[in-house]
């Protein structure tokens, strides 16, 4: 792809109509943290998008459980440190909120201290 833009509207234009809602995002992301641990990767550091938690009810609580409950169920011998990302096209002020109520959780995955 020749610039980001490109990339933008591949992203959109292919991908989100599969992956932008509750169940296309769950199944990407237990996929891609299940190929990582068969592919032998210790430390994951993947980065989940701050919009995806308007797709749980509960708001940062029910997106945190989905993970947290998705890592404990998989047994994954697995460092997961999220990065909460925000898109650089939206207004920030809205994901500023709802990525401080993810670091606020403070909820940690159980054997690596590492926030969740």
């Amino acid at each position: 792809m020749a610039d980001f833009d490109e990339m933008r509207r591949y992203s959109h234009g292919e991908l989100y109509p599969h992956i932008y809602n509750r169940v296309g995002f769950e199944r990407t992301a237990q996929d891609t943290i299940l190929e990582a641990v068969q592919d032998g990767v210790r430390i994951l550091e993947m980065s989940l998008d701050v919009n995806f938690i308007q797709f749980y009810n509960s708001g940062a609580t029910g997106f945190i459980r989905f993970i947290q409950e998705f890592l404990d169920r998989s047994g994954a011998s697995l460092d997961f440190r999220p990065e909460i990302g925000m898109s650089k096209n939206r207004d920030p002020a809205h994901h500023i909120r709802l990525a401080l109520e993810c670091v606020d959780s403070k909820r940690t995955r159980a054997g690596t201290g590492n926030l969740l």
